[in-house]
């Protein structure tokens, strides 16, 4: 049977992607706090000093003249954070699958407020609705297009897609007429199941410079889409790995082939952890295609217990939208530089920003490091190949691992993730957005060693040189394409596999029913985010290094029984901090 937690952790529980916009029914256990101190709240803005937002501002760059995409459950415009702020709201794209109804993409019901955390950390303006300290955004001038996806539905429920934007739900209709794709179009049959995939789609076709995902668990047939049309347009797709925590949810599209994947750090650059009612440590897990980590412990957003005001939160949700700020401040002082250009630079100044020659990928937690904005913002990223370095193509990148040989090696090692070189290139030539395929060593071109040689053998040179060329390509593993048309044939419109969105933001406790995974409040029973351990800055112990112990086979606290705790959890025997009149 399982065992109930105590309210005052039931955040934690609730842990895989971003931030719980509304409490749990049990908060009326505790005493709360009116509003948050000031104190709190200069500590909650913790993460615009981590990231240098004042010298940002200095060199006179607030996202101006980028357009960020962000796909998330709705909106609300009205609170104080975000007016000023250049958003556009493009519309709902779930409808119920029983009415065919849509819910609204802007709303004021706190239970759908992870959406207006997120853009707060773009756009936020600094002023909460008292008139105090408010979420502020690392790019407040940005255009921001906002794309709904709806709330999360319990298990065997969904939603259908719905595109109030331009219509469009099949794969051959966002194609175009680039004959460089047709020969993958077998590949991709019927209609987009998934509605943040659509979304995305969409947002492409839009215009966007990026795109922003604090949403996981999604269709990975839909999205392999997704990121093959996002790699031929150039835009960097930023997403959220999981929260702390057991999740059996599918790694999508954060785990997606050149998606810019990001985890999180608290203010000692830790990576987020939690330790349960049960002492068992969780740490945020990251990805084998982890890019980098950034700020996402305690952190100020404009929604607290469910009220439109002041609260704090934590979660790679808030992350996802401060690295994709940070991308589009690369795009805006460099405008001659694409946003693939943008990310090598970003890779090459983590941690402390100085310049490095070449990327140095740590691991899955930390990727190429914590990010260092005003590290970037001081090279030019147009020194670098307009190529995403986050796309594993040959076994040199450094996801592979040391001493790989051949790409068969880094799959079965560390799982090159789809879509693959050859699905997102079908006719081989991956030279598009500059992409450029280096020659081998010992290729000779036709002007090297000719001289004054007859015009023939000019020509018999030429012909070899474009040969040989032709096996310069990379040889990547990729799925069976029969394979992916058996995919398709079961992710159609309406499929209750591809409408789910993120096992892990379904439901957990039936007092929580609109948790999102990604993004936790403090408490959902304290939500100002106070210490669960007195004295602890980051909100949660720092991690202490155990040795490795077996863990339940039921992790406590209603997860799901399929969801299988992760490798790295370890059992600290301590027990749970007892907060009774912590605070008043």
């Amino acid at each position: 049977m399982k065992k109930s937690l105590p309210p005052r952790l039931l955040g934690a529980v609730l842990a895989a992607l971003f931030v719980l916009p509304g409490a749990a029914s049990g908060a009326a256990a505790q005493p709360l706090r009116a509003s948050l101190p000031v104190a709190d709240r200069e500590a909650a803005l913790w993460y615009t000093q981590d990231l240098k937002f004042d010298e940002i501002r200095a060199l006179g760059l607030t996202g101006k003249g980028v357009t960020i995409a962000v796909i998330d459950d709705a909106i609300n415009l009205d609170v104080a954070e975000l007016q000023g702020a250049d958003i556009e709201v493009k519309g709902q794209f779930c409808k119920d699958r029983t009415t065919g109804d849509t819910e609204p993409a802007v709303t004021s019901d706190p239970a759908l407020s992870h959406g207006t955390a997120v853009v707060s950390m773009l756009v936020g303006n600094g002023v909460a609705s008292d008139g105090g300290l408010g979420a502020r955004g690392i790019v407040p001038d940005a255009k921001v297009l906002f794309y709904a996806k709806g709330k999360i539905r319990e298990a065997g429920d969904g939603c259908d897609t719905a595109n109030p934007v331009s219509g469009k739900l099949q794969f051959k209709e966002f194609w175009g007429d680039d004959p460089a794709l047709a020969p993958v179009r077998e590949l991709y049959a019927g209609f987009l199941g998934s509605p943040v995939a659509l979304a995305a789609a969409q947002a492409l076709e839009d215009g966007a410079d990026i795109i922003s995902v604090s949403l996981g668990g999604d269709s990975g047939h839909d999205w392999d889409f997704v990121q093959s049309l996002a790699m031929h347009a150039g835009v960097p797709v930023v997403a959220g790995a999981h929260n702390p925590g057991p999740s059996g949810s599918a790694m999508v599209p954060y785990g997606l082939n050149g998606v810019v994947a990001v985890s999180g750090v608290d203010q000692s650059h830790e990576v987020i952890s939690y330790v349960d009612g049960d002492g068992i440590r969780w740490m945020a897990g990251g990805s084998s295609n982890l890019a980098v980590v950034g700020p996402a412990m305690n952190m100020i957003v404009p929604d607290n217990d469910g009220k439109w005001e002041a609260g704090i939160s934590q979660g790679t949700s808030l992350t996802t939208p401060l690295v994709a700020g940070t991308v589009a401040l690369g795009m805006e002082k460099y405008p001659k530089a694409s946003g693939f250009q943008v990310l090598q630079a970003m890779i090459r100044t983590t941690g402390t920003g100085e310049q490095k020659a070449d990327p140095e990928w740590t691991d899955e937690k930390y990727g190429y490091g914590v990010v260092n904005p005003v590290g970037m913002l001081a090279i030019d990223p147009t020194q670098y190949p307009d190529v995403n370095p986050l796309f594993i193509m040959t076994p040199d990148d450094p996801p592979c691992g040391p001493d790989v040989k051949t790409m068969d090696a880094c799959a079965a090692d560390h799982g090159v993730p789809d879509p693959s070189a050859e699905e997102v290139w079908p006719n081989g030539d991956p030279n598009q957005k500059g992409e450029a395929v280096e020659p081998k060593p010992g290729v000779t071109t036709a002007a090297e060693g000719v001289g004054q040689a007859l015009v023939w053998v000019v020509v018999g040179v030429l012909v070899l040189g474009v040969l040989a060329a032709a096996i310069t390509i990379p040889i990547v593993v990729s799925r069976s394409r029969k394979k992916k048309l058996a995919a398709a044939a079961t992710v159609q419109q309406g499929s209750p596999a591809a409408q789910q969105g993120h096992p892990g933001m379904q439901p957990v406790y039936p007092a929580a029913q609109q948790a999102h995974p990604g993004m936790q409040q403090a408490y959902p029973v304290q939500q100002q985010g106070y210490p669960v351990q007195q004295g602890s800055p980051e909100g949660y112990p720092l991690p202490v290094p155990q040795p490795q112990q077996p863990v339940p086979e039921q992790p406590q606290g209603g997860y799901p029984p399929h969801q299988a705790p992760p490798i790295q959890s370890q059992y600290v025997p301590q027990q749970p901090p007892n907060v009774e009149g912590e605070h008043t």
